[in-house]
């Protein structure tokens, strides 16, 4: 088995920051690596990863596979049996074991979903990893994200927003 970890945001790579409510989500769609042998498992999910600006963020992760393109992150099979949940103390990037392993299998889509929730009230702070430029075109930051890949859901019950389409901060 091909072994992967997945990551939600990378350093060193240019962030924006992005504003949830609590309740509030952010996914990333990925299509698993072809292989030789279809039947196994082109990849094994074994940790998340997410950047948080804010502290003492309790958040939940589910994972999501589809045979076909998936139109947002959530749009496929849940994976975990219940979402798994984690506890932030501070800001920062945060990789997050799974309790059980996820296998995808080669050519598959799937996707990772951070639901997150903090007191009442509180606006939650999230890294994304975004094209952006300035206004007036002296700066440009240009990440790997194409349309239809990273996604933000502000608020519970909201829309998800394509981070292609999107500017967040």
């Amino acid at each position: 088995y091909k072994s992967k970890e997945i990551k939600y945001a990378e350093p060193g790579k240019s962030f924006t920051i992005g504003y949830l409510q609590s309740g509030g989500s952010v996914g990333n769609i990925f299509r698993a690596a072809e292989t030789n042998d279809p039947e196994k498992p082109a990849q094994e999910i074994r940790a998340v990863s997410i950047g948080v600006g804010s502290a003492n963020v309790s958040g939940s992760i589910q994972i999501y596979t589809s045979s076909g393109v998936m139109a947002d992150p959530t749009s496929g099979k849940a994976e975990l049996p219940a979402p798994q949940t984690f506890v932030t103390d501070a800001s920062g990037l945060y990789t997050i074991s799974l309790d059980k392993p996820v296998y995808v299998t080669a050519g598959e889509y799937f996707s990772v979903v951070f639901t997150l929730t903090t007191k009442a009230g509180e606006v939650i702070t999230v890294y994304t990893d975004k094209d952006l430029s300035s206004t007036d075109g002296s700066l440009t930051f240009r990440n790997e994200t194409a349309k239809g890949q990273s996604f933000i859901k502000s608020y519970s019950g909201g829309k998800w927003a394509d981070q292609k389409k999107t500017i967040v901060s």
